[in-house]
């Protein structure tokens, strides 16, 4: 995506070109070369190539010998790392997640709401899941189609929703909802019945029921699920899930500033 070095509202548009080139790796899993990241970017290979070299020379990127080309390094990790183990809202739901964890059998996911997007913050990971929850933290996934999402996105107002539609609504599954009134009509559904469900429109075979997390001023901070496979997300296990989910929410929202 382009950006616009110009707007008014950056400052230092030095550090923010800087920027937009680091998370330009956290866009693929694969080395990247200056050429694609000045492409991407539209920026002049030298910026890239000399911001490059700076993010090298302090670990946040190695270069392949072979190849020139870059991906994040250790020093990245450590940031990563340090961010999480000292995410109050992680740790002030931790223990709740744990004993959702080990009520339900399934992955707990704790999530948090960034421009359309959930950005996996904490999981817990139960033996008998298809799938590791801890290989999800730091990932993002639209919110329009995830239950962690929607369960955040009914709250947070007409112009948020208005702008994830405006956006673009695109089909992960033949399941997601792409249609606008289709899922306003969900945000409703999820604001009466307190928790927002998931049924496979991100990802096929897997279901998920999510609610919002508040904080002590009641603001909507965060987002916490139950995620399994579809064949034992029965309606009964998702309604049972729920009122968990709505329940330790309540509890942690009174330490959560």
């Amino acid at each position: 995506m382009r950006q616009d070095f110009d707007a008014d509202h950056i400052k230092v548009k030095s550090l923010y070109k800087a920027l937009l080139i680091l998370e330009e790796f956290m866009k693929t899993d694969t080395f990247l070369g200056v050429n694609q990241i000045a492409e991407s970017l539209a920026l002049p290979k030298s910026t890239v190539s000399n911001i490059l070299s700076v993010y090298e020379s302090r670990g946040f990127v190695e270069r392949d010998a072979h190849s020139g080309k870059f991906k994040l390094g250790i020093k990245a990790l450590e940031l990563s790392n340090h961010t999480y183990q000292t995410n109050d809202v992680r740790r002030i739901l931790q223990p709740y997640m744990q004993e959702l964890g080990r009520f339900s059998m399934e992955n707990v996911l704790l999530a948090t709401y960034n421009a359309g997007e959930v950005v996996y913050i904490g999981a817990v990971h139960e033996e008998r899941s298809t799938f590791s929850g801890r290989y999800l933290i730091g990932v993002r996934a639209p919110a329009y189609c995830t239950g962690i999402g929607k369960a955040m996105l009914a709250f947070l107002g007409e112009k948020e929703l208005q702008r994830v539609v405006e956006e673009g609504l695109r089909p992960f599954t033949e399941n997601t909802i792409v249609d606008e009134k289709r899922l306003r009509d969900e945000m409703e559904t999820v604001r009466r019945q307190g928790y927002a469900v998931d049924n496979m429109e991100h990802e096929f075979g897997i279901k998920c029921v999510g609610v919002p997390v508040r904080n002590a001023e009641g603001e909507v901070i965060a987002g916490l699920s139950i995620s399994g496979p579809s064949l034992r997300m029965s309606e009964e296990k998702i309604r049972e899930y729920s009122v968990q989910l709505m329940d330790a929410a309540k509890k942690a929202s009174s330490m959560l500033i």
